[in-house]
């Protein structure tokens, strides 16, 4: 089977691996039969049933843990559903940095906001190739999360503390600052807090304006600094940007 599914022949792979399960139930087969059944062979129910039997036959893997945390997102499982897979198994989700991190994101969705903060500030992270920079997002969208949650409530000096935590990586994350990323967010929600304060927040308001970064879903937050100090053709610039990066994403569509 994986010498057929190595050379792209999936039914071919699929056929060995249901062949090689009716003797003896064996989890690596099953694996496999989910993979081709959801990738290429559009049986994703039938993939999810698969993997299932992986993970009852190898309950100690974690790569089939998190397959199936993945078949869970791919097939639309509710917030609840994919919750329930990571918290009825806590050995296995905290045992890899993927399973770990989107198990927090599962958290901020239910407005678990602070068990989110906790997991993060105690899990060892990895940084590895190709996940640059997942983490680091995360962390300052939560901040910012955070901050707006202490905000709403009038509580400024602690929504100020949060939005700063969110420009800095902790050392467990493993990563450090990327000159690109854009802190827009972060800033404008720090020179927010100062303004209602009372304090001189014109140096706040001028880092939330500039990135050296491409355009993003942060850019808005640069647009708004530059309204915020009045400067119209700046943020037009910035939203011009975005117009063409979107039309550059939809080009290739």
């Amino acid at each position: 089977g994986c010498l057929y599914y190595d050379r792209d022949n999936y039914d071919e792979a699929a056929t060995a691996w249901e062949a090689g399960v009716k003797g003896e139930d064996f989890a690596p087969s099953y694996r496999g039969l989910a993979i081709a059944y959801f990738d290429h062979l559009n049986r994703k129910d039938e993939a999810l049933a698969m993997m299932n039997k992986a993970y009852k036959l190898m309950p100690e893997s974690g790569r089939i843990f998190y397959e199936l945390s993945q078949l869970y997102k791919g097939l639309n499982k509710s917030v609840d559903e994919r919750l329930a897979l990571y918290e009825n198994d806590l050995k296995n989700t905290f045992g890899r940095d993927d399973t770990t991190l989107d198990y927090t994101i599962l958290l901020v969705d239910k407005d678990r906001l602070d068990d989110a903060a906790k997991i993060l500030e105690e899990h060892r992270f990895h940084t590895y190739e190709g996940g640059e920079g997942n983490l680091t997002n995360y962390h300052a969208w939560l901040h910012v999360l955070l901050g707006d949650r202490e905000y709403k409530k009038g509580n400024y000096e602690k929504a100020y503390k949060l939005y700063e935590t969110g420009l800095t990586f902790p050392k467990n994350y493993g990563e450090e600052k990327n000159v690109y990323v854009n802190d827009g967010h972060l800033y404008g929600g720090m020179a927010r807090c100062l303004d209602k304060l009372g304090k001189d927040s014109a140096a706040c308001w001028e880092k939330a304006c500039y990135t050296l970064g491409t355009p993003s879903i942060n850019s808005y937050y640069n647009v708004l600094a530059f309204r915020k100090r009045k400067m119209p053709e700046e943020a037009e610039k910035v939203i011009e940007g975005m117009k063409n990066a979107y039309d550059s994403i939809m080009a290739d569509v």
